[in-house]
């Protein structure tokens, strides 16, 4: 039987609609005038707006760029007034963060301000309730005006993602600061002093994330991380900074970061690549105002020792720790860490056999253990593991990860439901296979991705409560999926 839409009401048409992409959404409006009306009022539901290929329908990001103008205008014509998240970061890679960490300096901010994508400046004249605001400059080339423009027209802001900028930070002067609760800065050089000033007016900041470039000096550092440290931000649950150390910068860049009553709500804390002895001050100090601490990650502060870290292994509430190339950690810290476990990652560190046993009948929730590099390990930490799992009550699998090498010295074949054994090529090895100088992540790490998607949760709103996945897994625990293709590409 043959049904003809044009005797559709307009909520079936609406509802057929909603399932095409953008642009068709648009064309549909063309059709007669039950479906204009249809389509027009459709708009009104749409409350997000991103790059997303499988909703433009566009392959890639080259094609994105070229869309037409008008149809960009036209779309945001329609919702703009209802759009409540714009999320212009999807395409973004990992090339492009290599690029960005690379390129983005003092130069970036003096460029011709005419060279801006055409449609902010329509997202700036057409949004005005925006909550969520998320743009990388390889999808929106704009400048300090044009994002002035849309923070002045949009006063609800309170989630701010900026990536790869360079502009000098006037911008933030339109910016209604008390409404932030999550701000993240990747890849963007900013001056430090208009970027202190915003720091100093988010009293209700929940996320804090600066992923600083290279451009930066010693002393931008510091004042950031001095300012951090006065602001009374008492409500900071995360923070994650990352300075990319360079052996030709002054040492002692964390002694301008002192953690104090302020950070007692924290949960959750990155700051990787500190080489020098004043992450041992800022560990203790951790350990001694963050009792509330769930996740950390310390991956590249290779300085630091079993009585320096100890301070944040007897942490009561510890779920997640990351605490890669820490060559001089031993099973004297690691085996004071809570039954909370679920995530330790402690690649290319002194941890042995008996400190796996240990950590294994302590923490019967461990998800994912990474002893990749570890010498002092052996066949007997993987048969202990199949071992324990078998008789794991909580259904919890176990992913443990060890070297392409020793995995294949393994050769297990005992057999457990809730134990899975992954390997991960070192560096030496895989540039006898690929010819690449760097480690390249294995199936491993896409595992761990999907799992602390799974078991890592945390509120980016009251109303809202979100997977650690999105925003804040890819700008927390960024270092632990590098190179992991976008799963549109596989």
């Amino acid at each position: 039987m043959e049904a003809c839409f044009g005797y559709l009401n307009c909520d079936c048409l609406m509802h057929i609609f909603s399932f095409l992409p953008i642009r068709d959404r648009v064309n549909v409006e063309l059709v007669c005038k039950q479906w204009y009306s249809a389509g027009r009022e459709l708009w009104k539901s749409f409350k997000q707006l991103d790059v997303c290929r499988s909703k433009w329908q566009f392959k890639n990001l080259k094609k994105f760029k070229r869309v037409e103008m008008t149809m960009f205008k036209t779309v945001l014509e329609r919702c703009g007034r209802y759009l409540t998240e714009i999320d212009f970061t999807h395409l973004s890679t990992i090339d492009e963060e290599i690029y960005f960490e690379y390129t983005i300096d003092d130069d970036k901010m003096h460029e011709d301000d005419d060279k801006s994508f055409e449609g902010i400046m329509a997202l700036a004249s057409n949004c005005t309730n925006i909550e969520k605001l998320s743009l990388s400059s390889t999808v929106v080339n704009c400048n300090d005006q044009h994002l002035l423009d849309i923070f002045k027209t949009n006063k609800k802001i309170r989630f701010l993602n900026l990536i790869g900028y360079g502009i000098h930070g006037t911008c933030f002067n339109g910016l209604s600061a008390h409404v932030i609760e999550t701000l993240l800065m990747q890849y963007c050089c900013v001056q430090s002093k208009r970027l202190c000033k915003l720091l100093e007016r988010c009293v209700n900041l929940n996320i804090l994330s600066l992923n600083c470039t290279r451009s930066f000096n010693t002393k931008n550092f510091g004042d950031i991380l001095r300012c951090v440290s006065l602001v009374n931000i008492k409500s900071l649950k995360e923070f994650r900074f990352v300075s990319y150390y360079d052996n030709n910068r002054e040492t002692h860049l964390y002694t301008s970061f002192h953690v104090n009553t302020n950070f007692k709500n924290l949960i959750a804390i990155q700051i990787m690549e500190a080489m020098e002895d004043s992450m041992n001050d800022l560990l203790i100090a951790l350990g001694k105002h963050c009792t509330n601490l769930r996740r950390a990650n310390f991956s590249d502060c290779v300085g630091v020792t079993d009585d320096i870290l100890i301070n944040i292994t007897t942490l009561p509430k510890l779920e997640v720790l990351c605490i890669d190339r820490m060559e001089h950690v031993t099973d004297r810290s690691l085996i004071c860490l809570s039954e909370h476990l679920k995530i330790l990652k402690c690649s290319d560190s002194q941890i042995s056999d008996t400190g796996v046993i240990t950590l294994l009948n302590k923490s019967q929730n461990i998800e994912i253990l990474n002893l990749s590099m570890c010498k002092n390990i052996s066949k007997r930490s993987v048969d202990y593991a199949i071992c324990v799992t078998k008789h794991r009550t909580n259904n919890i699998i176990l992913n443990f990860c060890v070297d392409h090498y020793y995995g294949e010295k393994c050769n297990v074949k005992d057999k457990s439901p809730l134990f899975r054994l992954h390997y991960e090529l070192t560096a030496k090895e895989e540039q006898l296979h690929t010819g690449r100088g760097c480690s390249y992540i294995y199936p491993f790490f896409k595992c761990e991705k999907n799992l602390l998607q799974k078991s890592c949760t945390f509120n980016i709103d009251s109303n809202t409560e979100k997977t650690f996945g999105s925003y804040a897994y890819y700008h927390f625990f960024m270092c632990f999926c590098q190179r992991i293709p976008n799963d549109e590409n596989n």
